[in-house]
């Protein structure tokens, strides 16, 4: 099932199996402990004493007509429209996935404690090359990558920098490994500089 959620501010993220097209989100935790609505279990995220609805949001994309938003004043899920534009105050944000674009494994680590609320999140985006009813067309907008489960592709906001952290190490190394060995200044240099690259965080890796 496609997402179809479009997208107008992406940008490049560099992962170990190449460069993807990429929107920022925000992971959200809706509370939906105390609710009386029935909610499917393999969608939910449920922890010892509380149970969550799972969607990534977007800060930086504009609500459209059509688009799915989540109000931020009592966390429902809404679709937008011209009447609710005509008085909207910027208290809603476009959402990017729903429960059901979440992985098993994106829900695993959510209750594990590798993501959470409030969590800075990369989400894949490809070129649209289909229309809603399954035409193949080439509109040359970005949409939310999704696979035949439905579930989206959701990489940590830090992976950018920890992946540069790595190839400078890298670099670092294959420089020590052609310096003449009694350069002893130069190994001496290059030692402390990658002690200083070290000693830069680096993020979990989140699943």
């Amino acid at each position: 099932m496609k997402n179809h959620v479009k997208v107008k501010k992406e940008k490049a993220h560099r992962t170990t199996y190449g460069e993807v097209a990429v929107a920022e989100g925000t992971l959200v935790l809706i509370d939906v402990s105390s609710s009386s609505t029935a909610f499917p279990i393999k969608l939910l995220v449920i922890t010892e004493n509380e149970i969550y609805k799972p969607v990534v949001i977007s800060e930086m994309e504009e609500i459209e007509v059509g688009d799915l938003w989540l109000n931020t004043v009592d966390t429902t899920i809404q679709r937008f429209t011209e009447s609710v534009r005509e008085h909207f105050n910027n208290y809603g944000k476009k959402i990017l996935a729903l429960p059901e674009n979440f992985s098993p494994k994106h829900l695993q680590a959510i209750v594990d404690g590798k993501m959470k609320d409030g969590d800075s999140v990369l989400v894949e985006v490809e070129r649209e090359v289909e229309d809603f009813e399954g035409n193949p067309m080439y509109t040359g907008n970005f949409v939310v990558w999704t696979n035949q489960q439905g579930h989206v592709v959701i990489h940590k906001a830090e992976d950018q920098d920890n992946l540069s952290r790595h190839f400078v190490l890298l670099a670092i190394k294959a420089v020590q490994r052609k310096l003449d060995e009694e350069d002893v200044q130069g190994h001496v240099y290059w030692g402390q500089f990658e002690e200083f690259i070290k000693q830069i965080p680096a993020g979990t890796q989140k699943e």
